[in-house]
């Protein structure tokens, strides 16, 4: 049987839920391209541990200002705890938003 993860070991890990951080960063030598890399604070649960249902970001967004789709990943329950996500792109738009959602219908949001 596998461990609990990491942050359901303490009894205030919903406190840090879908907290994002953040970066956005240019990619020398390409004209606009960008590099945006977060990290969210989620279980990521699997459903594999007993009693504990299964808990994870199924969507993940890049948005524009005026809502559209700049990148998108569809993600598994396989995917690690407070996982780390990479979008590389050349966008013109200076306003774009992060977008996730999970399984539970959980959305988080934050500027880049």
């Amino acid at each position: 049987m596998y461990p609990p993860s990491e942050s359901r070991q303490t009894d205030d890990w919903h406190k840090s839920l879908g907290k994002i951080s953040a970066g956005r960063f240019a990619l020398g030598g390409q004209d606009q391209a960008e590099r945006f890399k977060f990290k969210v604070m989620h279980p990521m649960d699997t459903g594999l541990v007993a009693s504990i249902p299964s808990f994870y970001i199924d969507q993940v967004e890049l948005r524009s200002h005026s809502n559209e789709i700049q990148g998108r990943l569809e993600l598994s329950p396989a995917v690690a705890e407070n996982p780390v996500f990479t979008f590389d792109t050349q966008v013109e738009d200076v306003a774009l938003q992060l977008w996730l959602r999970d399984n539970d219908g959980n959305e988080f949001r934050r500027a880049m």
